[in-house]
């Protein structure tokens, strides 16, 4: 359990109170639409000693839920982190719903600023109506004088936290959880949602560069000179012989004879042989 007070108006001047979680009157419907004139300093010095805040505000039940709901907000305002929103049911006239009333105020909180406040009766208020619907998302904050808050209350609901005494100088509660936890009933900022991660470009395979075909080349527009070399006339080959006949003196006979160009020393040789043999 942790230590817990609740304070108004009617506690004077800001006292560093000896808990960690203080719960401060900041508005009223039952004399009008009100703010406490002591809330803002309250609520300021709270926050100045490190406590765990919560607001809460007196339902009137006359001027109509959603204004009250409405005005509630603009007194918590401007919306702070961890902050706790509660309502404070008591004093119900006769003829009111204050089942329906309630239901009405909690959904508008919720639809504005995302948050579920606590509901503050005692046993006497929890047990005349029929609050399962509201307690199936509001917590409850139960006004119990005659138990101590280190018992168990019977034939209620579950509640967070025990209003136990009033007094001396202010209210005493008793918180069911930790710190964190109380802090979970209050209003949060919604979370931002990541940036986006910038992802590298993968990587591209570099283009295969194709060369470009050549051009053929431009058809020649001069007229195609043949030239042909004559093929060189065979040297004539000299064959001179030489004979004798009836002991006369030798005559010499000399001829030429073209050379075959194609003609090797084989073929050269029988072709003087057979000249030498026919003269």
């Amino acid at each position: 359990m942790i230590p817990a007070v609740d304070i108004s108006e009617y506690q004077g001047v800001w006292q560093n109170y000896p808990a960690d979680i203080v719960l401060i009157k900041m508005s009223g419907g039952d004399s009008g639409l009100y703010m406490d004139p002591d809330a803002a300093r309250n609520y300021t010095d709270a926050k100045a000693s490190g406590k765990h805040v919560g607001g809460y505000h007196f339902i009137g039940w006359t001027i109509g839920a959603s204004s009250e709901a409405t005005y509630f907000m603009q007194a918590m305002s401007p919306l702070a982190e961890n902050d706790v929103y509660a309502l404070d049911i008591e004093a119900i006239p006769a003829g009111c719903n204050p089942v329906a009333y309630v239901q009405q105020m909690v959904d508008l909180i919720h639809s504005h600023i995302n948050v579920w406040p606590l509901v503050y009766m005692n046993v006497s208020t929890l047990k005349t109506y029929d609050w399962s619907n509201v307690l199936k998302t509001c917590g409850l904050w139960l006004a119990d004088w005659n138990n101590n808050p280190g018992g168990t209350i019977p034939n209620v609901p579950t509640y967070v936290m025990q209003q136990y005494s009033d007094g001396p100088n202010y209210d005493h509660d008793e918180w069911f959880g930790t710190l964190a936890e109380f802090d979970a009933y209050g209003w949060h900022a919604p979370v931002a949602a990541p940036a986006p991660v910038e992802q590298a470009p993968t990587p591209q395979p570099a283009p295969v560069s194709t060369p470009a075909p050549k051009p053929a080349p431009a058809a020649s527009t001069q007229p195609t000179v043949v030239t042909s070399t004559p093929k060189p006339e065979p040297t004539p080959t000299v064959i001179t012989t030489s004979q004798t006949k009836n002991d006369n003196p030798t005559v010499i006979v000399t001829k030429v004879e073209p050379t075959p160009p194609s003609m090797n020393w084989f073929s050269r040789f029988i072709h003087w042989l057979e000249r030498v043999l026919h003269l």
